[in-house]
């Protein structure tokens, strides 16, 4: 064995000792024992580098939650202002409606009195027509009358008339008329239910009239309150609407801003979405590479294992061939004995009848010279039986060393289901070198047995020979020393070949301890593989599991980022449509301003007919007391003047009718009522009395 060899050996072995591996370990396991512990080394590193990205993993899935908490709290405030918006556009739909329903309302009841006031307009100017014509008669008459006193009126052919005045007619009369007996004729009350029901007519029409411009006053307010709430909320809407065009970047639209921000957003989640594959596409090539190793980690252990079972294939063969030189042995040992037996059973018969002669031979010499026999003194037999008998002591203590240990691996070893034929193989091959120790015992017995029988001869012989050597030797003397010469060499014969089975018996159980050393080591190994493929195959599935998480996550995270989008188009939609009934508000209010303009004018125009109509009635009114004048002094009857006072003041009434209206339509736009019902009532009490 080499430097470099034993140098590897001594590292191995201390590296192996450090982590725990005390087993033996031979020379020509070193180059399997170091690829099994630089492999050893290899899936540690790795599982600890698993064990380090799985820490990261785990760190990393807690920081998506610190991620996800902001926008899950903007999500739940993005849902609590939607809801809120939601609130607000129901309740400005409702608010809406009712305003709809109450100009709705107001436009019927200015359409029914629009449609009133026209058909007053016809009957107003109706009357004036008829009045104008009653004027014109009248006209016509006081010039006819005028014609009769004052002047004449001389009619052309052509239809033209000319008035020439004459002097005043004068009447000389001697006396009165003398006064009649009756103090004063009855005038009579002209009964004309008409003009009495004319008076309730307005006097009911001017209540409900008054009630009316009540309740326009109060739908004027209502309607004036909620002009200002629009116009505040126009405002508001200008005031946001300017500060969102003082934050948008040179000018642009808020929806471009808006896009610009969302797309940000989405490329922000974008690359960090990628990042997550990137991170789980290396991981997946990682875990990749390691099922890789494994598997061909596996291959090399399934090879080992195929070499294993090579080996233990070989040794089967070597332990058949050691059989067969041990029955060589045994039949070598046997014939050995046969003729070691025959030739000591000679020997004890020709000892026997050479004693026999020796003693005879002794007994005379006692009898003639009376010899006596003296001390032994120790021999070289003495001392090899001594080594023979510690020999037999060693390989006692060896025998009883062998079975406690087998006694200890006698407990069941826990097997792979995979390696349980190879176990069995190993396990019937130790039972089978076990019986081939137990039979070589038995044969070490036997020959202990013949060795003590041996000793024995030799002892009793080794007696002869030193009684036998205190005499002098004869020729049967030297044979039997020849003989004893010849056993000797038989003995250590037997003795050498005694040696060398003791030394194959020693190699036999050197070489069934190394592959016992063998099998507990690939036991131990098969386990450790088992479970490293155990640990392997559970990290596999939770990292199979993390990816499924980690999946599930991102589609999660999409679909909130799906369902977000549409809920910010849905605001915006909702959005748009709020501005489009805001404008369709806008231009209703704007047609009711012109409206109300339209009205305006309406009530200057009929302000300018008043005006007119008051004229009109100053100039009658004057025309009137003129004519009054007149007929003071032409002296008509009082029934006459009292028909014409009637006929004027009808026509005064119909234009206080036409004043009247006019100040209530003044009081729906102006808030005051000028004239009152007492005022009229004490007005047209005084003719009708």
């Amino acid at each position: 064995m080499t430097t470099v060899v034993e140098r590897k050996f001594v590292n191995l072995r201390k590296r192996l000792d450090q982590l725990g591996y005390r087993q033996p370990l031979g020379v020509e396991s070193l180059p399997l024992v170091e690829k099994l512990f630089s492999d050893l080394v290899h899936t540690t590193e790795s599982l600890r580098s698993t064990k380090l990205s799985a820490g990261k993993i785990e760190k990393e899935c807690s920081n998506f939650d610190v991620v996800l908490e902001p926008y899950r709290e903007e999500n739940a405030r993005l849902t609590r202002e939607n809801n809120e918006l939601h609130l607000e556009v129901l309740k400005l739909k409702e608010q809406l409606e009712e305003q709809v329903k109450n100009l709705k309302a107001t436009l019927r009841k200015f359409e029914h009195e629009n449609s009133d006031m026209k058909f007053l307009n016809n009957q107003y100017i109706h009357k004036m027509r008829s009045l104008e014509k009653e004027n014109k008669a009248k006209t016509d008459k006081i010039q006819q009358l005028q014609e009769k006193n004052l002047q004449a009126v001389v009619q052309t052919p052509g239809g033209k008339k000319r008035n020439i005045p004459f002097r005043r007619q004068r009447m000389q009369i001697d006396q009165p008329v003398p006064p009649s007996g009756i103090g004063a004729y009855p005038v009579p009350q002209p009964n004309d239910p008409y003009i009495a029901d004319l008076l309730q007519v307005a006097d009911n029409r001017i209540h409900e009239l008054q009630i009316e411009v009540d309740d326009l006053q109060e739908k004027l307010e209502i309607a004036e309150r909620e002009m200002k709430n629009y116009s505040k909320q126009v405002e508001l809407r200008d005031n946001e609407i300017e500060r969102l065009a003082v934050a948008l970047d040179g000018g642009r639209s808020h929806d471009v801003i808006s896009l610009e921000a969302k797309s940000r957003s989405n490329e922000k989640i974008i690359d960090h979405l990628n990042l997550q594959v990137e991170f789980l596409q290396q991981t997946k090539k990682d875990l990749e590479k390691r099922i890789e190793d494994l598997l061909d980690s596996r291959q090399n252990m399934t090879s080992e294992v195929a070499h294993l079972s090579n080996k233990n294939e070989e040794l089967c063969q070597e332990l058949t061939e050691i059989d067969h030189l041990a029955q060589q042995l045994e039949r070598h040992k046997e014939i050995v004995l046969e003729t070691a037996d025959k030739e000591i059973g000679e020997a004890k018969v020709r000892t026997f009848w050479e004693l026999r002669e020796h003693q005879e031979y002794l007994e005379r010499m006692r009898l003639e010279g009376g010899i006596a026999l003296g001390d032994k003194s120790p021999s070289r037999l003495d001392t090899f039986v001594k080594t023979i008998e510690e020999d037999r002591d060693y390989y006692k203590r060896e025998l009883e060393c062998l079975q406690k240990i087998f006694k200890r691996r006698s407990s069941p070893l826990v097997k792979s289901p995979e390696k349980s034929e190879d176990l069995r193989l190993v396990t019937r091959e130790r039972d089978e070198l076990q019986s081939m120790l137990d039979r070589f015992e038995k044969q070490m017995i036997e020959i202990q047995s013949n060795v003590k029988l041996l000793t024995v001869e030799k002892d009793k012989l080794s007696i002869l020979y030193e009684q036998v050597n205190k005499y002098n030797l004869d020729p049967e003397q030297y044979k039997t020393m020849k003989i004893c010469n010849h056993i000797k060499t038989k003995l250590d014969l037997l003795n050498y070949c005694k040696f060398q089975a003791a030394s194959s018996l020693s190699l036999l159980k050197d070489k069934i301890s190394s592959l016992e050393d063998e099998l507990n080591i690939k036991t131990h190994q098969l386990l450790n593989t088992s479970e490293d493929s155990s640990q392997y195959k559970t990290e596999l599935n939770s990292l199979k599991l993390l990816n499924e998480q980690i999946q599930k996550s991102l589609d999660e995270i999409q679909h909130q980022l799906t369902l977000k989008e549409n809920e910010l188009q849905s605001a915006q939609e909702e959005i748009e449509i709020l501005e489009d009934k805001i404008d369709t508000l806008q231009n209703k209010s704007l047609s009711q301003n012109e409206s109300l303009i339209l009205l305006r004018s309406t009530v200057n125009a009929l302000d300018k007919e008043k005006d007119s109509l008051q004229e009109s009635i100053d100039e009658k009114t004057e025309k009137i007391a003129y004519l009054e004048d007149n007929l003071a002094n032409k002296g008509l009857f009082p029934q006459q003047i009292h028909g014409l006072y009637r006929k004027q003041l009808f026509l005064v009434y119909d234009s206080l009718q036409i004043w009247q209206f006019y100040c209530s339509v003044k009081t729906f736009f102006n808030g005051t009522f000028l004239p009152k019902r007492q005022t009229f009532a004490n007005y047209f009490s005084y003719p009708f009395s």
